[in-house]
């Protein structure tokens, strides 16, 4: 399992973590993404909607990709809300091939996260978005 945490933001969405198992099911043609996301904001967070790209493989680096793939989360509760402390897994199924044809232009080895919903405050709801790669790296055992 690989982790990754994303800093950053207003109203404490930087202690939303992520944690991602990753899965060749066919090295070259399917990948499957199993996302944690655990709320550590001190408040709760609504309508959550998470996607997942590849970057575009430029002459000067990469480029975000305007396709992106939906997590299916794990509960079939709508919208999906996460009161603090909880968790929700997204589970990303991305036929590469069938959905990209050509995968020279893409980098698949640094896959972009986006996570958007509303931090509830009061009776507020304050939309948020949160967007970063997905990095290898800290090898863990568990989640936390």
């Amino acid at each position: 399992m690989i982790r990754w945490k994303k800093g950053g933001g207003n109203h404490g969405e930087e202690k939303v973590s992520y944690f991602r198992e990753f899965h060749y099911l066919d090295q070259f043609t399917i990948r499957l993404f199993n996302i944690e996301v655990k709320n550590k904001t001190g408040f709760e967070l609504s309508h959550l909607t998470f996607y997942l790209s590849y970057p575009i493989i430029t002459a000067n680096g990469t480029e975000g990709n305007p396709f992106v793939i939906q997590g299916e989360p794990d509960n079939l509760v709508r919208p999906v809300s996460l009161e603090f402390g909880d968790t929700i897994q997204y589970s990303i199924f991305a036929p590469v091939n069938k959905v990209f044809s050509s995968s020279d232009l893409l980098d698949f080895n640094n896959p972009t996260v986006e996570l958007y919903g509303y931090v509830k405050e009061g009776k507020q709801e304050i939309p948020f978005g949160i967007v970063g790669g997905l990095e290898k790296g800290a090898i863990i055992d568990g989640l936390e």
